[in-house]
C-alpha cells in the first residue's frame, strides 16, 4: 500500500511497497515522489479519474533499466479528509499471468 498526496508525494509506503520500490529503482533509497518509484506508474488520466470517481483499477506495464518488464495491477482509490485529498495504491503483480496469456494466445493463433 502506499499512499500520496495531489502533489504525488509519497506520504507512506508498506513494506510490500518498499519491495516493489527497490523492483523497480534499486539504485534509488530515496523515493519521495510517485516519478521516483517508476515515471509510469500512475498517470495523469488515472489519478483524474480517482478524483471525479473516487477509485480507478487497471494493469499497467513498466519497463526499467534494471528489473524485467512488470505488468501490475493497480487499484487507485481517493483518500479524502475534509479538503485534502490523497491517493491510496494497491498493486498485485501480475506479470506471471500476463506471460501466460499471451503465450497461450500465440498458440492459439498457431493453430488456426
Amino acid at each position: 500500500m502506499l499512499v500520496f498526496d495531489a502533489g504525488r508525494r509519497v506520504l507512506y509506503a508498506n513494506d510490500a511497497a518498499i519491495r516493489l520500490g527497490t523492483r523497480l529503482r534499486p539504485d534509488s533509497v530515496w523515493r519521495d515522489s510517485i516519478a521516483d518509484w517508476h515515471p509510469e506508474l500512475v498517470s495523469p488520466a488515472a489519478l483524474a479519474r480517482v478524483a471525479a470517481d473516487g477509485e480507478w483499477v487497471g494493469e499497467v506495464f513498466l519497463q526499467s533499466d534494471h528489473a524485467p518488464p512488470l505488468v501490475l495491477l493497480l487499484q487507485l482509490v481517493a483518500l479524502r479528509s475534509g479538503e485534502a485529498l490523497n491517493y491510496g495504491l494497491a498493486a498485485r503483480d501480475v506479470s506471471a499471468d500476463y506471460a501466460l496469456r499471451s503465450e497461450l494466445s500465440n498458440r492459439n493463433a498457431e493453430l488456426k
